[in-house]
């Protein structure tokens, strides 16, 4: 452990210097996310009615990336557990779309066959508005949490463990055979540094669920700046 942090009392400022490094690839995610969404938002504008859909998704998918990032530094750096679950509940208005609008875009990059994909996406809009609930009405991440070096993993109440339960089984019952199947024409239309990036990302972003879920298991997505 190269940044351990010294026993004794720390104050804010000095832990967040301790976990400065720890936190410092969430960031490069969040300004990649960023960049990437104001893109697709360019093309969304400019796109026909066929694929508007599509950049919309895209878009959200972006902008949620990012945001999962900016969580990420944010569970590194703060060391206050009520400030670090005010801010969890807050950015996960941003990051709850991820779940259905990558659904859709699994769709879009199937050629639109797989209408399970395009079902699963509205289930997953079902499960976030369920997360919002919770959040607005208080019971959104809890302070029980999970410790690991580069920052604390809050545990998600009953209000967001659905959305913490749906998302893994659509990328792998869901996702991955469709792909698989239909492997050939995403090949065909898509570069395939795109295919394999979508699906190292939701395969980062599903190994975070344990932890929403209550078990302690090692967080992938704390190397979410990879893929993108």
């Amino acid at each position: 452990q190269f940044f351990a942090i010294p026993e004794g009392s720390l104050s804010d400022w000095e832990y967040f210097w301790y976990q400065f490094p720890y936190g410092a690839p969430g960031m490069i995610t969040f300004v990649v996310g960023i960049f990437l969404s104001f893109f697709a938002f360019q093309k969304f504008r400019t796109s026909n009615d066929d694929n508007r859909k599509f950049h919309l998704n895209l878009m959200i998918a972006f902008l949620s990336f990012g945001t999962i990032g900016l969580v990420l530094s944010l569970r590194a750096w703060i060391q206050n557990l009520d400030i670090l679950i005010f801010w969890n509940d807050v950015l996960y208005f941003l990051v709850a779309p991820l779940a259905p609008s990558g659904l859709y875009l699994a769709y879009y990059m199937t050629g639109r066959k797989s209408k399970l994909l395009l079902y699963w996406s509205y289930l997953l809009w079902a499960a976030s508005f369920f997360l919002y609930f919770g959040i607005l009405i208080g019971k959104g991440f809890e302070k029980e949490v999970f410790i690991f070096p580069f920052g604390k993993y809050p545990k998600g109440s009953v209000f967001i463990r659905p959305w913490g339960i749906l998302a893994p089984i659509g990328y792998f019952f869901l996702i991955v055979p469709a792909f698989i199947k239909h492997y050939t024409y995403i090949r065909q239309n898509y570069h395939l540094s795109l295919f394999h990036g979508v699906n190292l990302l939701f395969l980062l972003i599903v190994s975070n669920a344990p932890s929403i879920l209550g078990y302690k298991v090692y967080p992938g997505g704390f190397f979410l700046f990879i893929p993108m």
